[in-house]
């Protein structure tokens, strides 16, 4: 029995159909690191938890595609071929959704592009709540409506 496991980063809602976007995943340029790696880096002069992946792809592209508030996640794909050759295939996604916070995109020279996105503190949470309470009272008192 011969196991195949296929990763993707793909841009969008976790639970849409089809990804926005969608990024095979690539080795990471040291072969003893993982291809997506999660651990506490400094990004954006905070040390927070962070998600590292590789990818090939134009480095603009993904800077672009993975900005500040961008939602994403891993979809992988495991393909099971028996002794027959018949194969079967399982895809799971993992919302990476609250890695929001967009850090460096570091283009290799193997032509693989590492992705840097990290978790907001719960000091931004808190600042994004009140913001978002600010402009619902804004709007409603600007037009009279509620919003939904």
């Amino acid at each position: 029995m011969k196991q195949t496991i296929l990763r993707r980063v793909c841009t969008g809602d976790v639970h849409t159909e089809a990804p926005i976007a969608a990024f095979e995943v690539a080795s990471y340029p040291i072969p003893t690191e993982p291809d997506i790696f999660e651990k506490r880096r400094q990004i954006d002069g905070i040390t927070r938890p962070s998600v590292r992946f590789t990818v090939r792809a134009d480095a603009q592209v993904l800077a672009a595609t993975f900005a500040n508030g961008s939602p994403w996640y891993i979809e992988e794909t495991t393909v099971i071929e028996d002794e027959n050759g018949q194969s079967t295939s399982e895809t799971k996604r993992y919302d990476k959704s609250s890695f929001c916070i967009a850090g460096d995109v570091v283009a290799h020279r193997n032509g693989t592009v590492t992705v840097y996105m990290a978790e907001m503190t719960e000091g931004e949470k808190q600042i994004a709540s009140l913001e978002e309470e600010n402009a619902r009272l804004l709007y409603e008192n600007l037009t009279g409506e509620a919003l939904a």
